[in-house]
């Protein structure tokens, strides 16, 4: 599926990708700030990177999930997890719980080998196969330790907390403010950084020529990664590259985010995203630290934002908390690389409700790009 999302049309990008020595990525947020920390440490001759970004707009940030791949990512970046956990008030996600979707609740573990070996050459899939999916949970290390809220905690640890064994991550929650923020925080004295508005992008045959801010500046790169979010802004409205909707078949489009203050919080941040059935779609439950990240994915074929947000709030009980509405474009571009354009986030595609394996998606293009 990965290799399926992050198809690049090596012919045509190829040549800008090996001669660029100077790269602008367009827009902030995780995916921007997840692809210039990855890009200052790992690209393999001298060039210069430019971010620019209008803080005016911010991060889509209701409390992100991540995978594995995530923690392993930022390591690789050169930023263990002692320097961005509790900064970005992460905190460990054993997997994720699916709440009415079936008769049965069912949980999705992070694919960790330990909980899918049960011993040498007896593997959980071949053993568990026709029998009671409740038999497989009441074996699998995540679930038991998930449903009896067990995991590391943050507070007075000073260690990397996120990192078993042989450079074995785990996945997390965190906070998209405070990711992005923590991230400038380490990488910013290594990039040319902007926080101004793109007011026009100029086009030529090669692609893209120029961004204009609002200042009147002119910025060019040899190759430009964009992070725009949903508006894809030079990918799709400046080059034209076809956005292949899947509507069809993930029909929800909207949501709506509300966060919920602990009351207790040992008993109540529980490692594992939460994920609810509802009326006309599905409520996410992501504890970080310091609160928890509530929200209602909703098609608005069958339910208004109104109606959304008041079957929310009553699920939650809070009545009181600013929500944020929110619309989604579930799809993925014809390709994610144009000409010297490469897409990177939401820019490139989404496919709801894969959040978390969006960010995934995120670190491997930006990894291959990079290679």
């Amino acid at each position: 599926m990965v290799e399926w999302f992050i198809h690049i049309s090596y012919k045509e990008i190829l040549m800008k990708i090996v001669k660029a020595n100077k790269i602008i990525i367009f827009g902030g947020g995780t995916s921007g700030w997840l692809t210039a920390a990855y890009l200052t440490k790992n690209l393999k001759f001298p060039c210069e990177i430019t971010l620019i970004e209008s803080t005016e707009i911010g991060p889509v940030g209701v409390g992100e999930g991540t995978q594995p791949a995530t923690a392993r990512f930022l390591y690789d970046c050169g930023i263990d997890p002692k320097s961005w956990m509790k900064p970005s008030n992460a905190v460990f996600k054993l997997g994720v719980e699916f709440v009415g979707w079936t008769e049965k609740n069912f949980f999705v573990d992070n694919d960790f080998i330990e909980n899918t070996q049960i011993g040498p050459n007896l593997f959980a899939p071949d053993y568990f196969i026709g029998k009671e999916k409740q038999e497989y949970f009441n074996w699998l290390p995540a679930y038991r330790l998930a449903k009896e809220n067990k995991s590391p905690k943050l507070a007075g640890m000073d260690t990397n907390y996120a990192q078993t064994g042989d450079r074995q991550f785990g996945a997390v929650h965190f906070s998209a403010f405070d990711i992005v923020a923590t991230l400038k925080e380490i990488i910013g004295n290594k990039i040319n950084y902007f926080d101004t508005k793109i007011v026009k992008v100029e086009t030529n045959e090669e692609g893209i020529s120029g961004l204009i801010d609002e200042a009147g500046r002119t910025h060019t790169a040899s190759l430009y990664i964009d992070c725009s979010g949903f508006s894809s802004v030079l990918l799709e409205k400046s080059l034209g590259v076809e956005f292949l909707p899947i509507t069809d078949i993930l029909p929800c489009d909207r949501a709506v985010a509300i966060p919920t203050q602990y009351t207790d919080p040992v008993a109540e941040c529980r490692p594992m995203t939460t994920a609810t059935a509802m009326t006309a779609g599905w409520r996410w439950t992501i504890p970080i630290f310091n609160r928890i990240g509530n929200g209602y994915v909703y098609s608005s074929k069958y339910i208004t934002p109104e109606e959304a947000e008041q079957e929310l709030r009553q699920s939650i009980g809070e009545y009181t908390a600013e929500a944020r509405h929110l619309t989604m474009k579930c799809g993925i571009h014809k390709v994610i690389a144009h000409k010297n354009v490469c897409a990177a986030g939401l820019a490139a595609g989404f496919v709801e409700p894969l959040e978390a394996t969006g960010i995934t998606f995120t670190t491997k293009a930006v990894e291959l790009l990079a290679a």
